[in-house]
């Protein structure tokens, strides 16, 4: 009786691992499907721009499990550069370089296509923030005169205002302690617990909830006042015309609270691009299907065109 029990108890446990086995293998594909954050780190170029990394010029690599190249100035690519050509550069971090969408359906790169005029340029880079924007610009000006920088728009997003302080001098988001160290290995460990994250948090405020923190914080507030108008003196004293498009965060879209960015914004002197959250929030755009999966920042294909329909009619 005890063999037979104890066989039982072996198939029982066979089943059950390949239950297991099964699914990991499936979140896994689905994972490497929806969700793909891998980054050639080879296109990065460290002190590219002063301090600032910046990316391989004529590189072809894949960002997100997308087609990804830059052109020969190292920019995203848009479409053929004109030498003759003024340019409208845009300068932002991920949302405005477009990872997780192949190059021609970025926002900028529609733009180019239906712009004739100037050369319309995308530099930007996951992970910059307000002060790498200065550096790129003030590098461009002196050093590349063959752009002829006419326009400068700047792609805002929420943690523009924190993103060079380092982690290390930020307050964490999410659990801390013992569950933020098991909730790290079960993340790192296991596909399907990653999926499951993934899927229940897909609609959370987390990220526009930590972001809008350091807006009411007056140290972060006056830094990147003070970095944005030496921004705008630079695009003064070159005759540069200089914007900014503020982008909402998915949770953003049902708030009708103040964005977090007036008290930054209303303090300066420059032409920001209103309308965006009220344009992406219409009927008939609905807002979680013009971001990536379980991604409250980053836009997808529809969002891209979303973008570069409104930005049509405003800039």
């Amino acid at each position: 009786m005890m063999k037979k029990y104890f066989s039982y108890f072996l198939i029982s446990i066979s089943i059950a691992a390949l239950v297991i086995i099964a699914s990991e293998l499936i979140a896994f594909a689905a994972l490497e499907k929806k969700y793909n954050r891998k980054f050639d780190k080879n296109l990065l170029v460290p002190m590219r721009y002063f301090y600032t990394t910046g990316m391989m010029p004529n590189f072809v690599t894949s960002c997100w499990n997308t087609s990804f190249s830059t052109n020969a100035f190292g920019f995203r690519t848009t479409r053929t550069f004109i030498p003759k050509k003024k340019s409208w550069l845009f300068i932002g971090d991920s949302v405005t370089q477009g990872v997780g969408v192949e190059d021609d359906q970025v926002f900028v790169s529609q733009l180019a296509q239906e712009i004739d005029s100037v050369n319309v340029l995308n530099c930007s880079l996951i992970g910059w923030s307000v002060s790498d924007y200065k550096n790129v610009l003030e590098y461009l000006i002196e050093n590349e005169e063959n752009i002829s920088i006419q326009r400068v728009t700047i792609g805002w997003c929420l943690n523009d205002i924190y993103a060079n302080n380092g982690s290390k001098n930020l307050p964490q988001i999410g659990n801390t302690g013992w569950k933020r160290l098991i909730s790290d290995w079960l993340n790192d460990s296991s596909s399907l617990f990653k999926l499951i994250k993934l899927f229940v948090t897909r609609n959370s405020s987390n990220y526009f909830e930590y972001d809008k923190q350091f807006y009411d914080n007056p140290l972060f507030l006056r830094e990147s006042k003070q970095v944005l108008q030496e921004i705008q003196r630079l695009c003064k004293v070159n005759s540069i015309d200089l914007d900014v498009i503020v982008f909402p965060y998915k949770s953003q879209l049902t708030n009708t609270k103040p964005c977090p960015t007036d008290k930054l914004f209303n303090q300066l002197d420059i032409n920001r691009i209103n309308g965006l959250r009220e344009f992406l929030a219409e009927d008939h755009t609905r807002k979680s299907s013009i971001y990536q999966f379980s991604d409250e920042i980053h836009f997808n294909e529809i969002g891209h065109v979303a973008l570069s329909t409104f930005l049509r009619s405003r800039l």
